[in-house]
């Protein structure tokens, strides 16, 4: 019978938050939030789900972790900047950072003076 050796752990990258919540929106993204699992987030990093409640307390934090990610993203107007250039274009600042924006409403709640994509 042949000696047993000690068998070494393959070495990856450690597990990061900004890490898991950027793959997260990629998925997001992907996919859509509502296919969004912690099982498929783990997949996707090669690691099981239960060590990404090292990072996040569940799946709720984890989306929370996104919205924050995607609103750090969003560029806001300059100190001093005219009121009227600060409010000419926030949809756009903060549609910038979505990949795929979603479409939008087929009807609008504000009527007819919502202009999306103008």
């Amino acid at each position: 019978m042949a000696p047993k050796t000690a068998r070494q752990p393959t070495k990856r990258a450690p597990l990061a938050r900004d890490v898991i919540v950027a793959t997260a929106l990629r998925l997001a993204d992907e996919h859509g939030i509502e296919s969004l699992s912690m099982r498929r987030l783990a997949d996707a990093l090669g690691v099981q789900a239960m060590s990404l409640y090292h990072h996040v307390e569940n799946r709720e934090a984890l989306v929370d972790a996104m919205v924050d990610e995607v609103f750090s993203q969003i560029e806001l107007p300059r100190a001093g900047a005219a009121w009227r250039s600060c409010c000419s274009c926030p949809r756009r600042r903060a549609r910038a950072p979505t990949k795929n924006p979603p479409a939008p409403p087929a009807r609008s709640s504000l009527g007819t003076s919502c202009r999306w994509g103008r």
